[in-house]
Formats: structure tokens, C-alpha cells, sequence
């Protein structure tokens, strides 16, 4: 934690945890790691996306869902073998891979409310990232530019 939440009225309000405060610009290996992870894990998926440029809509998407993601998945020590951070922390069940999924950055036709004319039902969009557990999804639309 940044040593500027090291007081006592915080302390209270969490106790029972492990602080481990850190002065301004020190180094913090624990934290290094994880950033290097996910712009590691969001090189190699951009990498793998058909398109020669993104938007900073996409690339911020791309953080956020796999920050969820990695947040939902177990980690390696005893307890967390069985529970991820997200069921900890948020309440959150355990991810369901056998409900569908639409890739990141996958092209899609999305359907948009029409009115009984003649004219465009769907809109391209490019799927970005999950909007709840029951399926619902964000998408950019390709014409905008916006989510």
C-alpha cells in the first residue's frame, strides 16, 4: 500500500490484514510483476487481432477484461487453488466456460432497434469485453467509434 493510507483510522478499518506500507518511487517487485504480466498478456493479444490499429477504446477494454479475467481464474497457493481473487474480494461464482463467448475483437453484426422500413437491422461492431455473467457483451460499433 502507498504509505500516504498509513494511518490509524485506516488500520482499524481493515483489520485483521497485512499492510506492508512503501515509500514514494520505491520498488514494489510484487506489483512490477503483475504489470509486466498484463502488458505482456495485452501484447500477445493485440498481436493476434486482424487489425493493423486499434483505438484506445479497444486497448482500454482489453485491460479491463483481462484484469477481470485473471482476477476470476485461481491462483497457485493452497486455499486459492479452489477460489479466485473476484470470489474473495467480490462475491463473484466461478466462470462458467461452458456458456458462449465471443472472442475479443471478434467482428460482429449486432442488431440495433429499427424502425418497419427498409434500411440496415445491424450495425458492425467489434466485440470487447463481457458486460455481466449472464452473456451480455460491450461492443464498438465500427461506424462511431464509441461503445
Amino acid at each position: 500500500m502507498d504509505n500516504a493510507f498509513n494511518t490509524e483510522k485506516f488500520q482499524s478499518g481493515i483489520e485483521g490484514a497485512i499492510l506492508v506500507p512503501y515509500a514514494a518511487n520505491e520498488h514494489v517487485g510484487i506489483v512490477e510483476r503483475e504489470i509486466r504480466t498484463l502488458k505482456e498478456r495485452v501484447r500477445s493479444k493485440s498481436a493476434g487481432m486482424p487489425y493493423k490499429k486499434t483505438t484506445d477504446l479497444m486497448l482500454d477494454r482489453l485491460v479491463v477484461g483481462l484484469t477481470k479475467l485473471k482476477n476470476r481464474l485461481p491462483t497457485g497457493t493452497d486455499l486459492m487453488k479452489r477460489v479466485s481473487p473476484a470470489s474473495i474480494i467480490e462475491g463473484r461464482r466461478k466462470l462458467n466456460f461452458a456458456s458462449k463467448w465471443v472472442r475479443f475483437g471478434a467482428y460482429c453484426e449486432v442488431w440495433t432497434k429499427t424502425k418497419n422500413i427498409t434500411g440496415w437491422r445491424t450495425q458492425p461492431a467489434i466485440a470487447l469485453d463481457r458486460a455481466c455473467d449472464q452473456g451480455a457483451y460491450y461492443f464498438m460499433n465500427t461506424l462511431t467509434g464509441k461503445r
